[in-house]
């Protein structure tokens, strides 16, 4: 296990520094996509797909070397652990692709190399080319650790100073108040799915949250739940007729691979009432509100993606083959990506931000 936590203050002045940060590299954004839709835009809203994702990616990159500078060693598993881990990845995907590329294409690179493949050339040769290929492995997982770190510090920023107040807005869900605010604290009600007999002023935090090692428990759950949702979000876009009518498919998968990155920013964020357990007493049992926005949740993206699916069916205007190898290529690069980012949350932020919103949940009462 990592360090203890910080204090409650240094978290706060990271905080203040992200979000400082963050402000910055915002701004210096907007210019950019002002002056890329001024300079070079043609019209066509999804030329601006991938340069919108690369500069979030960017700026969450950037974000993520401040972030693991300031959180790094306070990780349930160390970040040398980690770091180790990566290196061996790494090798492990550079022995299979040497491998697995001499085996397809021996035949082209044999002649192709034929002049460096003699006397000394023929050990340096294939060392070079695998300390290439290990080093890009390399660089591209610490690169998916570091957005990882951007990503989550910023929804933890915000977890941090608004989810106390989402805790009260729940918990007085029954008071009248401003049609505004009577109309808020019913969405709240309707979002975490909460059955209209109980109490909502009964909510109650479970008061047990020092957890010294990794959740795995917790880590799988949000994984299966990104993974889900990113699958039906997929099927909603891709084969959505009407999109389709005007898009190929692969820009249709384009669109739901920019879309589909922000999907932990939705679920990352509802697994702190699972780990506080978040509930409110009822007559039989027990009600959780993370089981609540859970199923709430899965139910809004299920009915949606559900009936593209079947529109989509009756249509069958794209070959199977090409949808599946798509679909699989979409989902496997949305699993590494959603890995990096899950994992660091529940390794480096999950628990100080428990010990956080529990303390001024008892402070406030």
């Amino acid at each position: 296990m990592g360090e203890k936590w910080e204090t409650v203050k240094v978290r706060s002045k990271h905080d203040d520094r992200i979000r400082k940060l963050f402000y910055i590299l915002m701004l210096v954004f907007a210019v950019w996509i002002i002056y890329t839709i001024t300079f070079n835009f043609a019209g066509d809203l999804f030329e601006l797909i991938n340069p919108i994702l690369n500069g979030l990616v960017t700026i969450f990159l950037v974000v993520g070397i401040f972030s693991l500078i300031f959180h790094g060693k306070y990780g349930r598993i160390k970040t040398r652990d980690i770091l180790k881990f990566l290196t061996g990845v790494s090798f492990v995907l550079t022995f299979l692709t040497i491998i697995i590329g001499y085996s397809l294409y021996q035949p082209v690179l044999v002649p192709f190399f034929g002049g460096y493949l003699s006397g000394l050339g023929a050990f340096i040769m294939p060392l070079v080319v695998s300390l290439i290929f290990f080093l890009s492995y390399l660089a591209g997982l610490l690169i998916l650790l570091l957005q990882g770190f951007g990503l989550v510090s910023l929804i933890v920023l915000f977890q941090r100073k608004y989810f106390g107040k989402i805790f009260e807005d729940v918990k007085e869900a029954e008071e009248s108040e401003s049609l505004l605010n009577t109309t808020y604290k019913k969405f709240l009600r309707w979002f975490f799915d909460i059955p209209e007999v109980l109490d909502t002023g009964e909510m109650k935090i479970d008061e047990e949250t020092s957890q010294d090692s990794f959740s795995w428990e917790n880590f799988r759950s949000a994984f299966f739940l990104e993974a889900i949702v990113a699958s039906i979000m997929a099927i909603y876009i891709s084969l959505n007729p009407l999109l389709l009518a005007e898009r190929s498919l692969s820009e249709l998968f384009a669109l739901a691979s920019a879309v589909s990155y922000f999907i932990p920013v939705v679920v990352i964020p509802l697994f702190i009432f699972k780990r506080l357990k978040v509930k409110i007493p009822g007559p039989a049992a027990d009600f959780f509100l993370f089981e609540g926005a859970r199923s709430r949740l899965l139910g809004l993206v299920l009915t949606l993606g559900t009936i593209f699916l079947f529109l989509r069916l009756a249509l069958k205007a794209v070959d199977p083959e090409i949808l599946v190898y798509s679909f699989i290529f979409y989902l496997v690069g949305f699993l590494v990506n959603t890995f990096f980012i899950t994992f660091v949350y529940f390794n480096y932020f999950e628990g100080p931000l428990a010990e956080d919103l529990l303390d001024e949940f008892d402070e406030k009462g």
